[in-house]
């Protein structure tokens, strides 16, 4: 149970990641500037991933007591692993030839 609602929290906060970078992505205008917003998500993305590692690795009582540390050291590797990735791809998406810096 615990293991459902530590990872629903999880999904919960990227799920309001896209939700607030949606409509940047839908009113692109043109298709070069489709891969600076996914540059920008899979950044945002790998953050909120890096920072839920805290949570992973703080050994709180009840959510240890749950789950097992041994389990949540495996989460904790792989949310790190994953969110390292994202970071690790967003420059990629960022070159200069394909994002644009428009301010408008």
């Amino acid at each position: 149970m615990k293991k459902l609602i530590l990872f629903g929290l999880l999904a919960v906060f990227i799920a309001i990641t896209f939700g607030f970078w949606m409509p940047a992505f839908i009113a692109t205008d043109m298709a070069t500037d489709y891969p600076c917003v996914i540059g920008r998500l899979l950044a945002l993305v790998g953050f909120i991933l890096i920072l839920f590692q805290v949570v992973l690795s703080s050994r709180i009582k009840w959510i240890e007591r749950g789950l097992g540390q041994e389990k949540l050291l495996g989460a904790h590797k792989t949310a790190g692993v994953v969110g390292f990735a994202f970071m690790l791809s967003h420059p990629s998406c960022m070159l200069p030839p394909t994002c644009s810096l428009r301010t408008t």
